[in-house]
């Protein structure tokens, strides 16, 4: 079986010729979607604008980190695998910071108590943000212009541009 992450060109390629062939299939209208969904998010597209609360309840955008090195790592206090990994993503943000590299930390608690005393708890220096919502549906994503996180999860931008994608967390 062919997988759309590791045979992009080929899959957007073929999905194309197949599009033309049998217009308005629904199989092929979804595997369109999920190659355009992968296309804004790999390397060398321009980051898609999230917009979420800071600790201090003041918006932070990451389109104002542009000119920075960011990775954008989605985590939750209810998330063993993300907790354990966080010491691990404040020694990286401690190690590179003063070179220009920040970490957007997506937070998908559903309450601000949770959020704010794991990042007591896990000493996170870097910047977190709260979504608010557990896991989000495609309207919600959409409507709140919050990329799929599975998807968008742990990916480092220079100035906007997707460089590398950090896969830290192996069983979440």
């Amino acid at each position: 079986l062919l997988n759309p992450k590791n045979e992009f060109q080929f899959m957007d390629s073929l999905a194309i010729k197949l599009d033309e062939a049998y217009p308005d299939t629904k199989s092929i209208v979804q595997l369109r979607q999920q190659l355009d969904e992968m296309r804004a998010l790999s390397m060398g597209q321009v980051a898609p604008e999230i917009e979420l609360p800071n600790p201090a309840g003041e918006i932070v955008k990451l389109s104002d980190l542009r000119g920075k090195y960011v990775m954008i790592d989605f985590w939750a206090a209810w998330c063993k695998p993300c907790r354990e990994e966080n010491p691990n993503v404040v020694a990286l943000y401690n190690e590179y910071k003063s070179k220009g590299f920040e970490v957007f930390g997506v937070s998908l608690d559903r309450t601000r108590e949770a959020w704010v005393d794991a990042i007591a708890e896990d000493g996170l220096t870097c910047l977190p943000v709260l979504n608010g919502k557990a896991f989000l549906c495609e309207n919600e994503r959409k409507e709140e212009k919050v990329p799929n996180s599975p998807s968008f999860k742990n990916r480092v931008f220079e100035k906007g541009i997707v460089k590398v994608v950090y896969h830290p967390r192996q069983n979440y």
